[in-house]
């Protein structure tokens, strides 16, 4: 959750990426979403500068999903015009055609492991799903990829984090209602091998409600880098500790 275009979230993924550069030994960049404010071809451009100006797409990827901020607001650029503005460079080597990726959904092959870019199709309180489309892509991948090797993890990128699972989807948070999709869940479950990566939600990565196993798959929550969400119960427990 980059929102690329508010603010001076630009800096903060220039430090974002030079602190990745210049720690890390990367083979790939992947994002969870919100990588721009409005869903504006100037945002996508400049985004797309800073990326550059740390990574070679061809020595590391760039392998994202779209946001609400993205591709579900009235003015925002459809998911083909987002295909047009990140240009066929950010998409050479993924494993599906043209037609699939401006659709928004994505499936790359990263040192042997699978990474699925999933699109929602909408975002609303208790109602962040996926369209059919999306869904019967998302399901034939997934079981010809654990058909084939049952004993590895597959990565699953989306904007919306499963329900119930990490910090921000559960019902119990702040803004859980709004940050969360059962559609997934339901999905996930039958895949003990999917390693879930997901934003949205904003909340900071301040302890392990972060990751989360509920629902027999393995959960990550992808910290945002704009105006960061507190949960208040969570706070509480954090200060308590401290004093």
């Amino acid at each position: 959750d980059s929102h690329i275009g508010f603010g001076d979230n630009d800096i903060l993924l220039h430090r974002a990426l030079k602190k990745i550069k210049d720690e890390y030994q990367v083979d790939a960049i992947i994002g969870t979403g919100d990588f721009t404010q409005d869903g504006k071809e100037e945002q996508v451009q400049q985004f797309k500068t800073i990326y550059k100006k740390y990574f070679s797409l061809d020595t590391t990827p760039l392998v994202m999903c779209y946001g609400n901020h993205d591709t579900y607001w009235t003015n925002s650029m459809s998911r083909s015009e987002f295909y047009d503005a990140l240009g066929r460079e950010v998409f050479l080597g993924d494993e599906e055609d043209e037609a699939t990726a401006r659709l928004g959904n994505r499936h790359r092959i990263i040192n042997g492991y699978h990474f699925l870019c999933v699109e929602m199709s909408s975002y609303a309180v208790g109602g962040n799903v996926l369209n059919d489309t999306t869904r019967n892509w998302l399901v034939s991948n997934l079981d010809a990829i654990t058909s084939e090797n049952p004993n590895q993890y597959v990565f699953v990128l989306s904007h919306s984090p499963a329900k119930n699972t990490v910090l921000g989807s559960r019902d119990s948070d702040d803004s859980g209602n709004w940050g969360s999709s059962q559609m997934l869940r339901d999905i996930y479950s039958n895949y003990p091998q999917i390693i879930s990566l997901s934003g949205h939600t904003h909340y900071i990565n301040h302890d392990d409600a972060f990751i989360s196993t509920e629902g027999g798959f393995l959960s990550v929550g992808v910290p945002s880098l704009s105006d960061f969400e507190y949960n208040d119960k969570v706070v509480d427990e954090i200060v308590k500790k401290e004093e």
